[in-house]
């Protein structure tokens, strides 16, 4: 594992020389990313941009936390609001929803990395996430988003031994994955949304 974290760390800080931003949830998955990439950034004397999305899908919990955490880190840390439900593609809760969903929160992360002059945007997938059906990883894929984890074949339980010897304070923080089906649609039925103009 000590093999894996250096190459974790190798490829981390070359990212960080040009710039990164990560989608940031205050999960173990990212806060090791995190954490390994505010470490280079203070070697580089570079700025590292944590971004957090704040959505009706996502636990309110991660804004809480991922502000802690990032600051914990010394990140930069940016909330990004945004409304699915005003996707009238996601309201009709497509079998694609998730690629859709996810699609949509990382076209708003390239842009603001855009904006801040930032090569690359980062995020918390690992190896055990590529073995089972998660159809948004296609649209990191498609966007062209970095994942150090899963391309160095880290798994969630080395994330987590990572995360424990760095004293990550959410090492142990289980995983709370974006509401969906049927939730979605039973919060809709409860809650009807009229969308505005």
């Amino acid at each position: 594992m000590e093999n894996k974290y250096t190459a974790l760390v190798d490829k981390v800080s070359k990212l960080v020389e040009d710039g990164v931003c990560i989608a940031f949830s205050g999960g173990v998955d990212s806060s090791l990313i995190l954490k390994v990439a505010c470490e280079a950034g203070k070697r580089q004397n570079k700025d590292v941009y944590a971004l957090t999305f704040e959505t009706q899908l996502h636990p309110v919990s991660d804004v809480t936390i991922s502000k802690k955490v990032a600051m914990e880190m010394g990140a930069i840390h940016k909330i990004i609001q945004l409304n699915e439900f005003e996707n009238e593609e996601i309201l009709k809760n497509p079998i694609n929803r998730c690629y859709l969903c996810k699609k949509s929160l990382f076209v708003s992360l390239f842009k603001f990395a855009r904006e801040n002059n930032l090569k690359y945007v980062l995020d918390g997938t690992n190896a055990d996430d590529l073995k089972v059906y998660r159809p948004g990883i296609q649209a990191l894929e498609e966007l062209g988003v970095v994942s150090p984890l899963a391309e160095l074949g880290i798994t969630k339980e080395e994330v987590r031994e990572m995360a424990k010897k760095l004293g990550i304070s959410v090492a142990s923080r289980p995983s709370a994955p974006p509401i969906s089906l049927p939730s979605l649609s039973l919060l809709l039925l409860l809650f009807p949304i009229q969308l505005v103009d």
